[in-house]
């Protein structure tokens, strides 16, 4: 079942270790939980204003989001 309180730990976990924005992707492989649980933990902390986020966009229109503790 899904803890919301203990993947929003593992996120916030990863980008105090990491220390740098990490892509959605990039968190869920380092917190060893699946993209779409690390993106719902992403903008829960966004909302509680624990973290903050940037969207870069690429040369071949791929658009990620970065997210790094504020």
């Amino acid at each position: 079942m899904y803890d919301s309180g203990k993947s929003e730990k593992l996120v916030l976990d990863v980008l105090r270790k990491e220390r740098r924005p990490l892509s959605t992707y990039e968190i869920a492989k380092l917190a060893g939980i699946s993209w779409s649980t690390a993106n719902t933990c992403c903008y829960k902390l966004f909302s509680k204003k624990l973290v903050v986020s940037e969207e870069k966009e690429y040369k071949t229109s791929l658009r990620k989001i970065m997210w790094w503790i504020k």
